[in-house]
């Protein structure tokens, strides 16, 4: 969309005439990258402003005004750029200096931009409404090829950018790892940017490279599913006073850290209780009827076996009704809604907790009785240092041979060898396993020939990624953090 900024001493813009602003556009059309009306308004920008000598001398008539022309780089204008400008250029994604609306992912429903060397963004959908620079294997032709505008426009660019960036916002933010929550370009993060000026949407962080990515002035940071140990905590800028977690579990930020530092920290409790309750019914589902193993007998020789896949033979195949399903810390939001879908499909319900609270229309039970009796045996309790590898070789072996274990918790939970060893060795009927130790699992993991040759069904902790939840967590997140702002702080973790 529109780029505004007014005009003030020190800038880099030219002045024919008195002070105002400047709006300038970046679009793409037909393969193309055009500038269009940097003269609006009677403001010039100067050469040096877009690294583009070219251009230099041109009058307000004569300079792109509310039409477009092509720009046609040439090597020397490439190269008149200095190396520090270049380097400028290639780091900001890194730094995420950029305004807001200029560095959210997919679809241009960020108002973002995107594809240009070390910006932040996807390849998103959109163009006329979006600001973007061309995305992978633009056609070359007539106009800027993407990485020659990154080069040319980018560097000298950004820091009238980040000037507007800080005369419009008044809290920096930061999205890291963006990618694990739009991964496919189909979310919006509108109610964020009504919150917050500033945001940088970066992908893809580790832990090492947290400090280096964090925007100037950032105050605020959205985590998902990234480590944020008590040195790197303690290591932020001084400006951070709110980390989010964009997710129900926090186990991967250092709370006491970050309260040592006066920094604040949310969690999302309850954007996917619908969703993972679901999957945990999609997993006793699939297992009473043998769904999967069924359907590796039609193509298990890798190809159809018409006669294998129409028997039945060796396969478990049962009615839901009057069996008994174990919620482990089934007091919380997901449990009580997996009781609740359980109940419907006629199934007695198990809890075990701290408490024992009586629960309408389940029966509370000490864990070692809820192992002994269920049918099916699901896991509901957070990941801490009493909860971490609490079930392995000896809650199995309570288990009845016919039951089934299901988590769709914390991978660290359970002891993943010890599971391994129980379903290989037929001491419980199989499992449905959402998340893992490691996720995903390593390369030579167990767990990949066990879902290939035993009822196993494995998968890559989708329960909470439906495109529902994944909305509502970019919107909780967004009221965590107006909360914050108000003074009246919601969902603290420390």
């Amino acid at each position: 969309r529109e780029l505004s900024h007014e005009d003030r001493p020190g800038s880099r813009w030219a002045e024919p005439g008195p002070p105002t602003s400047v709006r300038g556009v970046l679009v793409v059309r037909d393969g193309h990258h055009h500038l269009r009306g940097l003269a609006h308004d009677g403001l010039v920008p100067d050469a040096s402003c877009l690294g583009n000598p070219s251009l230099e001398g041109r009058g307000p008539a004569q300079h792109l005004g509310r039409h477009e022309q092509p720009v046609q780089p040439r090597g020397s204008e490439l190269s008149a750029l200095s190396a520090a400008e270049q380097q400028e250029g290639s780091g900001l994604r890194e730094r995420g200096h950029l305004p807001r609306g200029v560095s959210g992912p997919g679809r241009g429903k960020a108002r973002a931009l995107h594809r240009v060397q070390g910006v932040s963004g996807g390849e998103g959908e959109g163009e006329p409404e979006g600001l973007h620079l061309g995305g992978r294997g633009q056609p070359a032709g007539r106009g800027m090829r993407f990485g020659e505008l990154g080069k040319l426009v980018v560097p000298s660019l950004a820091k009238s950018l980040r000037r507007m960036s800080s005369s419009k916002a008044t809290t920096a933010a930061v999205s890291l790892n963006t990618d694990k929550l739009n991964y496919d370009g189909s979310l919006s993060f509108g109610a964020l940017e009504e919150v917050v000026g500033g945001w940088a949407f970066l992908e893809k962080t580790k832990t090492k490279d947290i400090l280096a990515r964090l925007p100037e002035g950032c105050s605020v940071v959205v985590t998902k599913e990234l480590e944020m140990p008590a040195e790197t905590i303690r290591s932020l800028p001084k400006t951070v006073k709110l980390i989010c977690e964009a997710g129900t579990g926090y186990n991967n930020i250092h709370c006491e850290a970050a309260k040592e530092r006066g920094i604040a920290v949310c969690n999302v409790p309850e954007y996917s209780t619908d969703a993972v309750a679901t999957m945990v019914m999609t997993f006793v589902l699939s297992l009473s009827c043998s769904l999967a193993q069924q359907q590796r007998k039609l193509w298990g020789a890798g190809g159809a076996n018409r006669a294998a896949w129409a028997s039945l033979s060796g396969l478990r195949h049962f009615e839901l009704a009057g069996k008994y399903i174990g919620l482990i810390g089934g007091r919380g939001a997901i449990g009580s809604r997996v009781a609740d879908m359980a109940r419907a499909f006629g199934m007695r319900v198990l809890v075990s907790s701290r408490s024992d609270r009586p629960i309408a229309g389940a029966e509370v039970v000490s864990i070692d009785e809820l192992l002994a009796r269920s049918d099916f045996v699901s896991v509901h309790c957070p990941l801490n240092d009493e909860t971490r590898g609490s079930i392995g070789r000896d809650a199995f072996a309570l288990m009845k041979q016919s039951a089934y274990f299901i988590n769709t918790a914390r991978g660290a939970i359970v002891n993943e060898g010890d599971l391994c060893d129980a379903l290989a060795h037929g001491e419980i009927a199989g499992a449905g396993i959402d998340v893992q130790v490691k996720e995903p699992p390593e390369e030579d993991s167990p767990l990949y020939k066990l879902a290939q040759t035993h009822s196993l069904l494995l998968t890559p902790h989708i329960g909470w990624q439906r495109i529902e939840s994944r909305q509502r967590l970019i919107d909780s997140v967004a009221e965590n953090i107006r909360s914050f702002l108000a003074g009246k702080p919601i969902n603290l973790c420390n």
